[in-house]
């Protein structure tokens, strides 16, 4: 009779242990939780103006994580804190981008009164089939992100440029992953 127990115990002890696993316990050849965040704020690359009145500004976050565990989903937080604390007029919509390789996550940066700031949010960002297709020499992932501004126009790019520059304090992006 013990002897089952003691069978059972070591057939289902991986089961267990297994079920027990979060993401800050991870995979061979991975270590420890990274809690990354970069700053978009400076990051100004390309805009394109769609008509008189409408134009989308790209900002890039540099020096994006290239040594993530690519058997761990990431979650990446998307903040733009204005600089009175209040929503930004002339903007219609702001997002926020991560991207790897050809595969990209969207979200949408809405106002959060409670937060005084455009928030969004990115969980279960999988780059696992992307890097096994793809592998780097290390065998870890690397991701990019960026805040996508789409506003109404207040003039020449250089003027839309300063407007957004001037209304925004923090432009940030958080990104926890683990780290290979």
């Amino acid at each position: 009779m013990k002897l089952r127990y003691i069978i059972a115990a070591i057939i289902l002890s991986p089961v267990f242990i297994q079920g027990l696993c979060n993401k800050e316990e991870v995979s061979q050849g991975c270590s420890e939780m990274i809690t990354w965040v970069g700053s978009g704020i400076d990051g100004f690359y390309q805009s394109h103006q769609h008509d008189s009145h409408f134009r989308e500004i790209y900002y890039a976050v540099s020096n994006t994580p290239e040594d993530i565990c690519i058997d761990v989903e990431i979650k990446a937080t998307f903040r733009i804190n204005s600089v009175s604390g209040i929503q930004i007029p002339n903007v219609n919509l702001i997002e926020g981008r991560v991207f790897w390789g050809d595969q990209e996550k969207t979200v949408e940066l809405p106002f959060s009164d409670s937060q005084h700031a455009y928030v969004g949010i990115i969980e279960h960002i999988d780059i696992k089939p992307y890097f096994d297709e793809h592998p780097t020499p290390d065998g870890s992932g690397i991701i990019d992100a960026e805040f996508v501004w789409h506003n109404l126009s207040v003039g020449s790019e250089e003027t839309d440029l300063q407007y957004v520059t001037d209304k925004v304090s923090v432009m940030d992006v958080q990104v926890e992953y683990i780290k290979k």
